[in-house]
């Protein structure tokens, strides 16, 4: 996720993909992969990885927030990632369970690094109009400015026949 940025959108969209492909792999497809014990592992590790990804994502998340306004969604879904990486850190039981939830874990990973890749997006977009503004030019000597108004005198009229 924060690895490899968020600057590119198709990258971003096509990580985000890959996790819920393999939360849908796992979920539907829970009696083909791992044996019990490299499950076991597998999930302690998807744990912390899970953990540091949403506590990252948190953190951009603040940080974008202050360049536009993001509802409280791609927050939820961050939060909802580090709770389920500590839940995998804690899961014990049986090992069909283990890889439902570890396939539960990764889409909603999957879905949340879509939905805070997006508004993460738009708000690097934003940033970056906000810094690139022109900067309006300084009129030459020539030109006319409203400063010049103030030595400017009245002058009447008067028709004269």
């Amino acid at each position: 996720m924060i690895f490899f940025g968020y600057k590119n959108k198709t990258g971003r969209i096509i990580r985000g993909l890959i996790f819920a492909a393999f939360g849908i792999l796992l979920l539907f497809f829970p009696n083909s992969w791992f044996s019990g014990a490299a499950m076991l592992l597998a999930t302690r590790i998807l744990g912390v990885l899970l953990m540091v990804c949403g506590g990252l994502e948190l953190l951009v998340l603040v940080g974008a927030r202050s360049v536009m306004e993001m509802g409280f969604v791609p927050f939820l879904l961050a939060a909802g990632t580090i709770a389920l990486g500590v839940a995998l850190m804690m899961a014990d039981g049986e090992m069909k369970f283990l890889k439902l939830f570890a396939g539960a874990a990764l889409l909603w990973y999957g879905i949340g690094d879509l939905v805070s890749g997006w508004k993460i997006g738009r708000a690097i977009d934003e940033y970056e109009i906000k810094r690139t503004r022109e900067v309006p030019k300084q009129p030459s000597s020539d030109e006319f400015t409203v400063s010049d108004l103030d030595n400017a005198k009245e002058v009447e009229f008067r028709k004269e026949d």
